[in-house]
C-alpha cells in the first residue's frame, strides 16, 4: 500500500471523511479531529491524494451508472458507500424502494441550508443553471433567502 493510500486509509478509520471539491481543493470532515501532522501530510502529498480521491469518485461514478442494469443494486450507496437494504411499503403502503439505511436516517437538509452552504463559485454556477432553464437550479433560487440569492 503506498503512502498516499495509507494515510487516507488512516484518516478514514479515524472517521475523517475527505471531500474533493470541483477546483480541486480537499475538505476534512470534521476538520477538528485532523492533527497538525495529519494536515502537513496532506498537503505535502496533495496532488497524489487530489488524483486518488478523484479515482475513487471515477469508480463510484461508473459502478452508479452500471449497478441498476438487472434491477438489483451490487454497488453501495454512491454517497456514503454504506450498503443499500430493499425496503417495503416504503416511501408509501404498497410500494418498495432500495434505501440507503445510513443516508435515509440523516435528516434531509432544506433547501435553504444548501444554498447557505454553498461556496461563490457554487452558488455563480447555479444562477447560471438557472438562466439557463435548469428547474432544479431555479427551485433552489426561488427558495433561497432573499439575501442570499443577490
Amino acid at each position: 500500500m503506498s503512502a498516499v493510500a495509507q494515510l487516507v486509509a488512516g484518516l478514514r478509520r479515524r472517521g475523517i471523511e475527505l471531500l474533493l471539491a470541483d477546483d480541486g481543493r480537499i475538505g476534512v470532515r470534521p476538520a477538528g479531529r485532523l492533527t497538525p501532522e495529519e494536515r502537513a501530510a496532506l498537503i505535502a502529498n496533495k496532488p497524489a491524494v487530489v488524483a486518488a480521491l478523484r479515482a475513487e469518485l471515477s469508480r463510484v461514478t461508473t459502478a452508479v451508472v452500471n449497478r441498476w442494469a438487472d434491477g438489483v443494486p451490487d454497488a453501495p450507496c454512491g454517497l456514503c458507500g454504506s450498503p443499500l437494504a430493499w425496503v417495503e411499503d416504503w416511501p408509501a403502503a404498497g410500494e418498495a424502494r432500495w434505501l440507503c439505511p445510513h443516508c435515509a436516517g440523516q435528516p434531509a437538509p432544506s433547501l435553504e441550508t444548501v444554498y447557505a452552504s454553498l461556496s461563490a463559485d457554487e452558488r455563480r454556477r447555479l444562477l447560471d443553471e438557472a438562466k439557463a432553464g435548469d428547474p432544479m437550479a431555479r427551485l433552489v433560487l426561488a427558495l433561497a433567502p432573499v439575501s442570499g440569492a443577490a
